[in-house]
């Protein structure tokens, strides 16, 4: 059965902390996964190209979020961004599938402030390292 993404939890982990914790405000997250490049492998005595998979290249990701200035879980994951920390994710979907993986954070920018909406940021990040699916238990 389809469901919607509404109910979708962003949660980090970053060092020293032991646990994922919520993070508050968040609006969306991009893609979560991996693509393998091709590579060609065609030798000089074919007329006709080959390939063979590479390795596997995490997604980059544009992390959005509403910009609650007062948040402290907000303001460590906002530092770690402008610091370029590689932090760990878990996303829970509403499917009760997660995802957990390394994320490097890159940047830090305020989105564009319009009288009728709410002010956001925006972090630029990269997947790094294998993406660790979990899906639900069938009874």
């Amino acid at each position: 059965m389809a469901v919607i993404g509404a109910g979708t939890k962003f949660k980090i982990k970053i060092a020293p902390a032991a646990e994922f914790i919520l993070l508050p405000g968040v609006r969306s997250i991009g893609d979560t996964g991996a693509e393998r490049p091709l590579v060609e492998t065609t030798p000089l005595d074919k007329l006709d190209k080959e390939y063979i998979a590479g390795m596997k290249d995490g997604d980059e990701k544009d992390i959005v979020c509403n910009y609650e200035a007062m948040d402290a879980t907000q303001k460590t994951f906002r530092d770690a961004a402008r610091a370029g920390t590689t932090i760990e994710v878990e996303i829970e979907y509403p499917n009760a599938v997660t995802a957990a993986f390394s994320l490097v954070l890159l940047s830090f920018r305020v989105l564009n402030p319009e009288s009728e909406q709410a002010l956001q940021f925006s972090t630029k990040t990269k997947v790094s390292g294998p993406v660790t699916w979990t899906d639900p238990v069938t009874p």
